[in-house]
């Protein structure tokens, strides 16, 4: 991201096991398709903040259920789950590329990386709140 070159002097990278990128078309269609399910336009985003987390959360379950359509899973993953759920979005300017191109940006080439991820973290109970345990 241009606008945070020289904020940093070093990175870490956790979790980073998703490599994909979702379209501006798609993330387009993931944000129409939530704020159809609260009953809100495109002029009425900034009700989002006082709106509680578990409508907004239930609200993105039910448009990605609707958008996503059933088929082959990879290990109970859809097979391409990045194309409408929540991702990094290439636009040009903010990020103007793919995060996870081959070369580093000049702008934080000499930013040290590390890079960690845990055995199993990516398994579906963790993508599918019905599955996880409550914490009360």
């Amino acid at each position: 991201m241009p606008v945070a070159c020289g904020l940093f002097h070093k990175a870490i990278v956790i979790s980073g096991t998703t490599r994909g990128t979702t379209s501006a078309a798609n993330a387009t269609k993931v944000a129409s398709t939530i704020l159809a399910e609260l009953s809100l336009t495109p002029s009425q985003v900034d009700q989002l903040q006082s709106d509680p987390v578990e409508q907004l959360l239930a609200a993105s379950d039910s448009a990605v259920a609707e958008l996503v359509s059933p088929g082959p899973t990879l290990g109970g993953f859809p097979a391409r789950p990045w194309e409408y759920g929540w991702g990094p979005v290439v636009d040009g300017s903010l990020l103007p590329a793919f995060p996870f191109a081959e070369e580093a940006p000049a702008c934080c080439a000499d930013v040290p990386l590390t890079i960690g991820t845990v055995l199993n973290e990516c398994m579906p109970a963790f993508f599918t709140r019905s599955n996880r345990l409550d914490s009360d």
